[in-house]
């Protein structure tokens, strides 16, 4: 399995990998860009799915978000995303997510470890490429 990102440019011109995924809920899907985010130990919403998944809230204590900039406000919901690989099949995960409550935090989406340990991560600024891999796909390094 295949599933194929981009490079895109921000509003300051850095360049930052992205998987486009779809967000789905009892109401509706909603697509969605990713940053595909290494770093990250989980999947986070941005504010903007804040009142979409209110109804799907869970209390988990002691649960809080890290961000360079110190605590996040958040919570977490149970979702459902679907990403579409290079055959076109649709590929599902329920996982739980963060979701940021706060509108003036950086409304960002963030692919997180979560998801991410399941695949083998490309992100090639130089070759232009964002992938995630699963067998039977595979990379060789040559040279």
């Amino acid at each position: 399995m295949r599933i194929d990102g981009q490079w895109i440019s921000d509003e300051l011109g850095t360049m930052s990998p992205v998987i486009g995924g779809t967000v789905i809920i009892s109401d509706g899907e909603y697509p969605t860009l990713f940053l595909v985010d290494t770093g990250a130990e989980q999947t986070v919403l941005g504010s903007d799915f804040a009142e979409a998944l209110e109804p799907y809230k869970m209390t988990m204590a002691d649960a809080y978000l890290i961000s360079p900039a110190g605590k996040v406000d958040s919570y977490s919901a149970r979702v459902r995303l679907a990403f579409v690989d290079t055959t076109g099949r649709k590929i599902g995960f329920g996982l739980t997510c963060s979701v940021l409550t706060d509108p003036t935090q950086a409304n960002t989406h963030l692919l997180g470890r979560d998801i991410l340990d399941e695949f083998t991560v490309i992100c090639d600024r130089r070759g232009n490429v964002v992938t995630l891999l699963y067998p039977p796909h595979t990379y060789q390094i040559v040279g």
